[in-house]
């Protein structure tokens, strides 16, 4: 990684951003070293264990960001991502695709205090979840510092956007909140119910020309 990030540092010339790898969380470090399936069965069976192994990967993860930030050159002050967001300070999002199979309860018993640690350790962290993980979202809001939250849409795999405008309302109140992969005529049923304080739209058009009448509406809308 070193290597590669050398590599682009040079190529790049102070031409264009160097971003940073993708942020995948402790918990989805850990699901890749156990497996999905194995890991849900360890946080019933061992959930001690699981605790010492997400242990040992925030405190990984913790460690690896710092040192890209220091190796990789801040832009304006702040670093890009695979998102194509820029955020100010050293930061990164980070996820935990993991939490979609689970509860509540067993986000709060097992993985709320290390996504605690991982915002303590960024300096404007913003965290990545999918529309399955918005039944988790009170309990994200919980977390210290936490400043903002994108949900990524997962339909039909997980629910419909309007079905979670009540969480999304949630996250705005304190946080602010970035959609994404949501069609215009999805966001538009809903926006009215929204702040735009805050707010980060980023869907997607199947060509050019539509793009450019979306952006069009978009440039002249009320809230």
């Amino acid at each position: 990684m070193l290597e590669m990030v050398e590599y682009f540092k040079q190529k790049s010339a102070g031409k264009c951003l160097v971003g940073l790898p993708l942020p995948m969380g402790p918990g989805d470090m850990v699901t890749a070293l156990r497996g999905p399936t194995q890991i849900c069965m360890d946080i019933y069976q061992e959930p001690a264990k699981v605790q010492v192994l997400l242990e040992a990967c925030t405190g990984l993860w913790i460690a690896f960001f710092q040192l890209m930030f220091d190796r990789i050159p801040a832009y304006q002050g702040g670093y890009a991502d695979d998102y194509d967001i820029w955020t100010p300070g050293r930061t990164s999002y980070f996820a935990n695709d993991v939490t979609s199979m689970i509860s509540p309860q067993s986000y709060n018993e097992i993985f709320f205090k290390h996504d605690c640690e991982v915002v303590q350790s960024l300096e404007t962290p913003w965290m990545h979840i999918h529309s399955e993980q918005a039944r988790l979202i009170p309990e994200l809001v919980k977390i210290p510092g936490l400043l903002g939250i994108q949900v990524v849409n997962d339909f039909p795999a997980g629910p419909s956007l309007k079905s979670i405008v009540p969480q999304l309302k949630l996250v705005q109140k304190e946080h602010c909140l970035l959609l994404r992969k949501y069609a215009m005529d999805e966001l538009e049923e809903i926006l009215p119910e929204l702040s735009p304080e805050g707010l980060l739209v980023d869907t997607q058009c199947e060509s050019k020309e539509q793009a450019q009448v979306v952006l069009e509406k978009w440039s002249h809308r009320e809230w």
